[in-house]
């Protein structure tokens, strides 16, 4: 089952798709889902899942979240309050919150916390302060907005640390960015609870699925999720780690390059009060 992780409607600055669009975008592309992870707003939620109830496309439901030098994308396990009501907004009473802050907000509640765009330059990312975090579910390892260097490190984070490789087209803008990366989830999912579940347990693997990209790992194919033209493996799920999960996040790490990114971050992305987005 592949669904498309990283995927942004009209409610978020810049974004010019509508929930529909993308849904029977996503339809179009034959993915069998996405996931809509709105920057800093969920009270569309909803909507969102009325938009999908005539669509064979499965639709998950995420908060993209700033935190201290980087972007986390949280996944509860129920479509409730914490989005329809959008309770995630006490972390951000007092400030900007901490990376750790929000994985134990969302651990609490058995929800998953991706980490996104780790390695990404001139963007908000964790680089690799994303090693010291505790209980992370995953990484954003394979997107077609980055550099081919930024999923490597990504994803190489990722296998790390023993946490869920995932992958995601970014999509807002148009269309055709849809469905350029996504992620192979090792059993079928048809309800929020299966999605957190699957990343909890690591069962994916990132999978590019344009045989011409030059983002992905090793000439095209998604980090190692994907062959020949973009077809994905079925051997097993990758990303999957003997080691339990409690320990993923801590101890030493082996790590070659830099962070490569870091930086220029980015003002907080909110929905006018006036209701236009």
């Amino acid at each position: 089952m592949l669904i498309d992780f990283f995927t942004y409607t009209n409610a978020t600055e810049g974004g010019q798709l509508s929930a529909a669009e993308l849904i029977a975008g996503a339809a179009a592309c034959s993915l069998d889902g996405i996931c809509i992870t709105d920057r800093e707003y969920s009270s569309h939620a909803k909507e969102l899942l009325a938009a999908a109830e005539t669509s064979k496309v499965f639709v998950g439901l995420g908060v993209e979240l700033e935190v201290e030098g980087g972007l986390l994308v949280c996944f509860p396990s129920r479509v409730d309050g914490f989005l329809f009501n959008e309770d995630w907004r006490e972390l951000t009473t007092f400030g900007t919150p901490s990376a750790q802050e929000v994985i134990d907000f969302m651990n609490a509640r058995d929800g998953a916390v991706i980490a996104r765009n780790v390695f990404q330059r001139e963007a908000l990312a964790l680089g690799d302060s994303v090693f010291r975090l505790r209980g992370l579910a995953g990484i954003d390892a394979l997107n077609p907005l980055r550099r081919r260097i930024e999923n490597e490190l990504a994803l190489e984070a990722a296998t790390s640390l023993g946490v869920a490789a995932v992958a995601g087209s970014g999509a807002m803008h148009s269309l055709k960015e849809l469905g350029k990366a996504a992620t192979l989830m090792g059993d079928e999912i048809t309800t929020q609870e299966q999605l957190v579940a699957t990343l909890q347990a690591a069962e994916v693997w990132p999978t590019c699925l344009d045989a011409r990209a030059n983002w992905a790992p090793t000439g095209g194919q998604g980090g190692g999720g994907s062959q020949g033209g973009g077809r994905p493996r079925t051997d097993g799920p990758r990303g999957r780690r003997d080691s339990p999960r409690e320990g993923r996040g801590d101890g030493p790490r082996d790590r070659r390059g830099g962070s490569g990114g870091g930086g220029g971050g980015r003002g907080r992305r909110r929905p006018r009060p006036d209701g236009e987005r």
